[in-house]
C-alpha cells in the first residue's frame, strides 16, 4: 500500500510508515515527555519541528537514527515483547 503525502508530493510513503508513526507517538506518549522536551533531551539533533513532524506523519518517514535517539533519551528498551 503507497500513499502520497499530503504535504510533500515527493514522498512516498508506505504501510511501514504509517506504522512507525503510530509507534514512535505511543512510545513518545509511555516516556512522559512532550516534544520539547524531547528536542532539549536530544541536544537538539532532532528538532522540536521534525519531531512534530515525525509524530504527525509529515514530511520525510522516520529514520533509524531519529527513532533510537528518540527511544534513548525516553529511556524506552526495545525487546521483542512490545512488538517493535
Amino acid at each position: 500500500m503507497t500513499e502520497q503525502s499530503p504535504v510533500l508530493s515527493k514522498v512516498t510513503q508506505q504501510a511501514c510508515d504509517y506504522a512507525s508513526v503510530k509507534v514512535i507517538d505511543a512510545l513518545i506518549r509511555r516516556s512522559g515527555y512532550g516534544n520539547r522536551e524531547i528536542d532539549r533531551l536530544c541536544d537538539g539533533t532532532i528538532t522540536y519541528g521534525r519531531i512534530r513532524d515525525i509524530r504527525n506523519g509529515l514530511e520525510a518517514p522516520v529514520r533509524l537514527p531519529e527513532f533510537l535517539l528518540i527511544c534513548e533519551v525516553g529511556y524506552i528498551v526495545l525487546d521483542s515483547s512490545m512488538g517493535v
